[in-house]
């Protein structure tokens, strides 16, 4: 059976139906310190359940060729390893300005409370794996057979503005963040690698913070 749509075509699909969720999501009416528990739900929707349904519907591929798979993740563990190396001195510097002491944890119950920051890793984690399948998952692998290795900062970008309204070296570092996230996932042919790094990195940094403000 032929397929239904070029590489171009399901590049533009991906493409457009990810701008279209960001944009619904940048518009959403939730004040995320307070409706936590609706950002989180509102972000599955967005960011897993409609691009999955955008695969089953539009697309010949399953979801394991828009990187939901294992991969090659257990190969990359040192390089995992090694980008959390690397992050770590930034971490540390943040945790010490006063600009992001006041906007972390988002989750406000995290800032007082042991049960609170647990409950955080976990919400959090499950938005993560969510926010990178959509990033390093949808957007990098459907994109990748038209435009190769261009994919990995075509995805950067809008990874980067979403970021606007964090603190202002975040937004920018998030560009960056966005292409080495990208090629970890090109290297390793998964989003698992990033998910891993993305998590562990936002739970680190938030626990630096909180620590920082006893």
């Amino acid at each position: 059976m032929p397929n239904r749509y070029d590489h171009s075509t399901k590049a533009i699909i991906v493409l457009l139906s990810g701008c279209g969720i960001l944009y619904c999501l940048w518009h959403a009416p939730i004040d995320v310190p307070h409706e936590w528990a609706e950002w989180i739900i509102v972000n599955i929707v967005a960011l897993f359940a409609i691009p999955m349904l955008t695969i089953v519907c539009f697309m010949d591929d399953g979801p394991k060729e828009f990187g939901f798979r294992w991969g090659d993740t257990g190969k990359s563990w040192k390089w995992i390893g090694a980008m959390l190396l690397f992050m770590s001195p930034f971490f540390v510097m943040a945790s010490m300005d006063q600009g992001f002491r006041d906007f972390y944890p988002r989750y406000l119950p995290a800032r007082e409370s042991a049960v609170g920051f647990v409950v955080l890793v976990v919400t959090i984690g499950v938005y993560m794996f969510c926010w990178e399948y959509f990033f390093r998952g949808f957007m990098l692998f459907g994109m990748a057979p038209a435009f190769g290795r261009i994919a990995i900062v075509l995805q950067a970008i809008p990874f980067g503005l979403s970021h606007f309204g964090n603190p202002a070296p975040e937004v920018l570092g998030s560009f960056i963040a966005g292409i080495a996230l990208g090629e970890l996932s090109w290297r390793f042919k998964s989003f698992v690698p990033s998910f891993i790094v993305h998590w562990t990195a936002y739970v680190a940094f938030n626990l630096l913070v909180v620590l920082q403000n006893r």
